[in-house]
């Protein structure tokens, strides 16, 4: 009972707060066989919802920003600066979301100052974000 009572807090925390996505899901939660689920043209499509792409466009905005400027962008810098948002990222948000972006090459995490930094395939993703929200 205590792990889905844990289950339920991690799933509310890292969501938006009005609906629990599956990426929200902690890892290793749902098992899915693979080979009946995933078509090999399917393997590197990714679905997002508009707001997960207005939420991903605005974090690669701030690393970017960051990293130009030669500063680290941490978590907390990129919660406290989306409180221009509709609706702000809390930064246990923020840190969901850049697991998400790293695990697809888009940014790289450093440990403590060294912050964390844009890719050259997190700007071309951030580009395609930015002509899809237009």
């Amino acid at each position: 009972m205590r792990e889905i009572k844990n289950t339920v807090d991690y799933m509310l925390t890292v969501s938006d707060g009005r609906s629990i996505q599956l990426h929200d899901l902690p890892h290793g939660l749902i098992r899915v066989d693979k080979q009946k689920t995933k078509k090999p043209q399917e393997k590197n499509t990714i679905q997002l919802t508009m707001m997960d792409k207005l939420e991903y466009a605005f974090i690669l905005e701030e690393i970017k920003m960051q990293n130009e400027k030669g500063e680290p962008a941490s978590r907390r810098v990129i919660s406290e600066n989306s409180k221009s948002l509709s609706n702000p990222l809390t930064t246990q948000q923020v840190r969901h979301r850049l697991d998400f972006l790293e695990k697809h090459h888009y940014v790289t995490k450093g440990r403590g100052r060294a912050g964390t930094k844009i890719t050259l395939e997190g700007v071309d993703f951030l580009l395609s974000l930015k002509e899809i929200i237009k």
